[in-house]
């Protein structure tokens, strides 16, 4: 298996002007392309996102997470206390993923092995949250995905109008261009050719899970255990949907739960499918 996504545009549509700078993040690689503008300009745009990502990447790290959520237990339990607006951000799209996945997607049970879930987080005040029980979360599931989603934000604000961003698999584009993502989730060896499977991407996000892609633990709250991406080893799980949050979240849903997972997938516009070296294929309904 080649963890490697090779990205493309399509052959079809005019090949502009095109920069593509990558930096490490999240553990990853990070590579961000702007289309349509010089040189220098896409170079300054560019440097500017990524260091919008780092900051995000440094208050959304594990260890930073267990230090202020440990510190919030002990001295702050059940008071509305101030957190960093991205912070609180990506807890908000995380808690509203959720209530409409009937608490499938959790970030709370995910960082405390099911001991709190995602309602012991209450957001209901601006720019503050209150904890309602002494827990942890992992933003594992989400944060790369968000990552993408705040870079194409900034892009557009700094001037870009189209490109793509790819965060360690977790891919959105931008603009009116249209890109092909091509995945190969077979490497033969010898003289045979691997299996190359195409995707059109446009104005969309797309991200993985599985023996192709790797991923982290998942808490299934359901059986109340943790279970490893590890599972899905002959078939991985891709998602696409208009945000990159949404799609990196949803794919726990639809590993977790594939006979229920279209129905909840549809609520935020969103489609699982599995990717294998036999070709792609719809999800058990």
């Amino acid at each position: 298996m080649k963890n490697k996504v090779p990205l493309m545009p399509n052959p079809q549509k005019c090949v502009c002007n095109q920069v593509t700078k990558s930096r490490p993040l999240f553990g990853k690689v990070a590579r961000i392309t702007v289309v349509g503008k010089g040189n220098a300009c896409a170079s300054r745009i560019i440097d500017s996102v990524f260091n919008t990502i780092e900051r995000f990447d440094e208050i959304t790290s594990q260890t930073h997470l267990r230090q202020r959520f440990l510190e919030i237990s002990h001295t702050s339990l059940d008071e509305y206390v101030p957190v960093p607006s991205l912070l609180r951000h990506v807890l908000q799209v995380a808690n509203d993923i959720s209530y409409r996945t009937d608490g499938i997607f959790d970030v709370a049970a995910a960082g405390t092995d099911g001991v709190a879930e995602w309602t012991d987080i209450d957001l209901s005040e601006r720019r503050q949250i209150r904890l309602l029980r002494p827990l942890s979360i992992s933003l594992d599931g989400i944060r790369k995905g968000f990552a993408v989603d705040l870079a194409i934000q900034a892009l557009l604000e700094l001037g870009a109008n189209a490109g793509l961003v790819d965060i360690g698999g977790c891919i959105r584009t931008f603009g009116s261009r249209e890109w092909r993502v091509e995945f190969n989730p077979e490497v033969r060896t010898g003289c045979q050719q691997s299996s190359v499977i195409p995707v059109s991407l446009n104005k969309a996000a797309l991200v993985g899970l599985g023996a192709y892609f790797g991923g982290s633990k998942l808490y299934d709250y359901r059986r109340r255990q943790l279970r490893s991406s590890g599972e899905w080893l002959d078939a991985s799980l891709l998602v696409r949907a208009r945000s990159c949050a949404v799609a990196d979240a949803l794919t726990k849903v639809a590993a977790l739960q594939p006979h229920e997972s279209e129905k909840m997938l549809a609520q935020f516009g969103a489609k699982a499918v599995k990717l294998s070296a036999a070709g792609v294929s719809q999800l058990a309904t």
